[in-house]
């Protein structure tokens, strides 16, 4: 039987988690201890409006820079808007103005709107589950994003939640008109949000060696929770680092290196460019076989799988285009679509298979969102970088 396994530790100065089926990591995610995780609301001061580049410049409470898009407001003003994404050497943080707030099963937003679920969902769960919150009396007038552990919860639970919510982000607004520049809401660290997003049908046990990340943890899954759900919630305390009993740093260089060996013996090339990412798809060892039009067809199936995983475990985004082995019949080349698909359908985030170009290429797109994991990586210190190669992904 599979067994879904989170591994929390702390890892060259960050937080690591991974995220494990079997023994094999599916993701791994890296978070700074930070005062300011992504999705902290502040009250800042519009300092600037530059109308030609349709942006608005914000002073924070600590009198760093933000930048929110759009130049709806008035210069010297405070507003509360929302951390959406760090900032770099060369770009201020991002902002909005349309603040948020999320919990377990939900996200609920300051504007009017519907409550709407994943289009990833199973359509008979999603319009089953709607149509009971729809029924549902003295719910908040706001725009609610269900999460994908709402399916697995029950009504009562998440309404409670939806309510309690909508009633966080009242009170912020509320506060927002009584002071001048100041945070008015700091959400629980990143490693926690990124934790609720995995399904929790999917997650068997949640081991930690650090007792800051496991009293964290035991507030967010009480004891009761975890008995109804069955989660096993772990503290290591042995001598031998939890990081390598799970092979932690094996799993990370291998996800850091370009080239990623097949079980059959055909490998994949996984490079980033500017402008996409481009994975090809090798038979290797095994091009000496008689019959080469069933061996390509297996490699192509074994690597459609496996690709799936690695977009997943290296967060890969935008274009992504996908050289499989030439085959002469038409019909293998829709399996291997559909292998791609299928295998695609566990990724809580949002990718379309469009199939191949005229030129033979599989085009396919995955939705921007975190730091890919190369990205994650660069904030270890140069004398503690994990090795690979530089212009992997």
């Amino acid at each position: 039987m599979i067994k879904y396994r989170v591994i929390l530790t702390r890892y060259k100065g960050q937080i690591m988690l991974t995220y494990m089926e079997d023994d094999k990591p599916l993701e791994i995610r890296f978070f700074r201890d930070d005062n300011y995780p992504i999705g902290t609301i502040f009250l800042a001061r519009v300092s600037q409006i530059q109308k030609n580049i349709d942006a608005t410049f914000l002073e924070l409470p600590d009198g760093s820079t933000g930048f929110l898009p759009g130049t709806s407001h008035t210069c010297g003003s405070f507003i509360p808007v929302q951390l959406l994404k760090d900032g770099t050497k060369t770009k201020a943080p991002r902002f909005t103005d349309e603040l948020s707030v999320a919990g377990r099963y939900a996200v609920v937003f300051n504007k009017k709107g519907s409550i709407r679920g994943s289009s990833k969902w199973d359509v008979a769960e999603r319009k089953r589950l709607l149509k009971e919150l729809k029924q549902e009396e003295d719910l908040p007038d706001k725009l609610v994003v269900l999460r994908t552990n709402a399916l697995s919860a029950g009504l009562y639970d998440i309404v409670n939640e939806i309510r309690e919510l909508a009633a966080k982000l009242d009170r912020i607004e509320q506060i927002a008109d009584k002071r001048t520049k100041s945070v008015l809401y700091r959400p629980a660290g990143e490693w926690v949000t990124s934790l609720l997003s995995i399904y929790t049908d999917k997650l068997d046990e949640i081991v930690t060696d650090d007792r800051d990340i496991y009293a964290g943890l035991s507030e967010l899954y009480p004891d009761e929770m975890r008995e109804n759900m069955q989660i096993l919630l772990r503290m290591y305390e042995d001598d031998y680092p939890l990081y390598k009993l799970y092979a932690l740093e094996k799993h990370l260089k291998e996800a850091l290196e370009k080239r990623v060996w097949l079980k059959c013996g055909g490998f994949l090339v996984i490079e980033q460019t500017e402008a996409l990412v481009s994975i090809d798809v090798n038979s290797a060892k095994i091009q000496g076989k008689t019959d080469k039009e069933n061996t390509f067809l297996t490699v192509n199936l074994e690597a459609a799988k496996e690709i799936a995983r690695q977009v997943r475990l290296r967060n890969l985004s935008g274009i992504i285009l996908i050289d499989f082995i030439n085959m002469e019949q038409a019909g293998h080349g829709s399996e291997v679509l559909e292998t791609l698909r299928n295998a695609l359908l566990t990724d809580p985030v949002k990718c379309e298979v469009h199939g191949f170009t005229s030129l033979g290429l599989l085009e396919m797109t995955r939705m921007k969102g975190r730091k890919t994991l190369y990205e994650q990586t660069r904030y270890i210190s140069d004398d503690e970088a994990v090795s690979g190669d530089k212009r992997s992904v």
